[in-house]
C-alpha cells in the first residue's frame, strides 16, 4: 500500500463490526461494580488503569477473571451494557453507531 492509499485508507469511518460486553467495560462503571461487590481497592480508577497494563499474558488471564467475576447477577449485566452504549454517544446524546445485540443464552438457561 502506497503513502497515499494509507493515507486515504486512515480517513476512511471505522465501525464496531463485533464486541464482547464484557471486554467494553468502560472502566468507570468497573470501579462502580467493584465498589458494589466490595472489591475496594479497584473502586479507584488510577488502580484500576494501572491493573488493566498487562506484564504479560498470564497477567492478562488473571485480570479478565478478575473483570468478568464482577458480574454477578442479572443486574449487573444490564448495568455494564447500559454503560457501554452510553459510552457510543457523541456529545449532543446522539448514538455512534447503531448496533444490534444478540443474547446467546438467557440468563439462568441452557
Amino acid at each position: 500500500m502506497t503513502s497515499r492509499s494509507a493515507d486515504r485508507f486512515d480517513a476512511l469511518p471505522k465501525v464496531e463490526l463485533h464486541l464482547h460486553l464484557e471486554g467494553a467495560i468502560p472502566l468507570p462503571a468497573l470501579a462502580e461494580l467493584a465498589r458494589k461487590h466490595g472489591e475496594k481497592e479497584a473502586a479507584d480508577l488510577d488502580a484500576l488503569r494501572e491493573r488493566f497494563r498487562f506484564r504479560d499474558f498470564p497477567h492478562f488471564i488473571d485480570t479478565w477473571v478478575w473483570k468478568n467475576g464482577l458480574l454477578r447477577e442479572l443486574d449487573d449485566f444490564a448495568f455494564v451494557a447500559e454503560a457501554v452504549a452510553a459510552s457510543w454517544l457523541d456529545e449532543e446524546g446522539r448514538a455512534r453507531l447503531i448496533a444490534s445485540l444478540r443474547a446467546e443464552a438467557a440468563w439462568g438457561e441452557e
